[in-house]
């Protein structure tokens, strides 16, 4: 029983691994929208994991996963490296955006003037 737990753990280890950097490819092309299908998926993943690990318990089989587990690590450290590039170079576009839209705002004042028309022919 406990080999069967082990296996599959191994094939959920391999899939949080793949949707990890199906995620990492997803950001590298700005497709932010889809990231969200992806996060489900490795959300899942997780839960089950967690779920055999308990039904698993400690075990010196487990030893064998600490391979995977570091590429898993690694894969989202870059997701999470790239994402905060972009979230930086966001950040400063809108910045300079603002700043831009301010200086526009400052000089493109126009003043609507209305009063009465004085004739001063007489």
């Amino acid at each position: 029983m406990s080999k069967e737990y082990i296996e599959k753990l191994s094939v959920l280890y391999g899939e949080i691994y793949e949707i990890s950097i199906m995620i990492g490819q997803l950001i590298d092309r700005h497709q932010y929208e889809s990231i969200d299908h992806f996060l489900e998926i490795k959300e899942n993943l997780f839960n089950e994991t967690a779920a055999l690990l308990k039904k698993i318990g400690e075990s010196s089989d487990l030893a064998q996963f600490y391979d995977i587990c570091e590429k898993i690590k690694e894969q989202e450290s870059m997701n999470i490296n790239n994402l905060t590039l972009t979230k930086n170079q966001l950040k400063k576009e809108i910045t300079q955006g603002n700043k831009k839209a301010k200086l526009v705002n400052t000089y493109n004042v126009v003043e609507t003037k209305q009063g009465n028309l004085l004739d001063f022919r007489q």
